[in-house]
């Protein structure tokens, strides 16, 4: 699946996109979003991030 994912100070991003691009969500965090500054959130946005890639392959929504 392509994708990409981008960090700029201040915001996160994750897009892709399925083999036959008819399905491409965008994940936007306005804030900044690691490990050291705030371990839970960073936890939770790359769960959040996992499912929704993981899941656009069998067409759930």
């Amino acid at each position: 699946m392509p994708g990409h994912t981008g960090n700029f100070p201040g915001h996160t991003r994750l897009a892709a996109a399925t083999p036959d691009r008819r399905r491409s969500p965008t994940f936007s965090v306005t804030g900044r979003v690691n490990e050291a500054r705030a371990p839970a959130v960073a936890a939770r946005t790359r769960a959040l991030r996992e499912d929704f890639v993981c899941a656009l392959p069998r067409g759930r929504h």
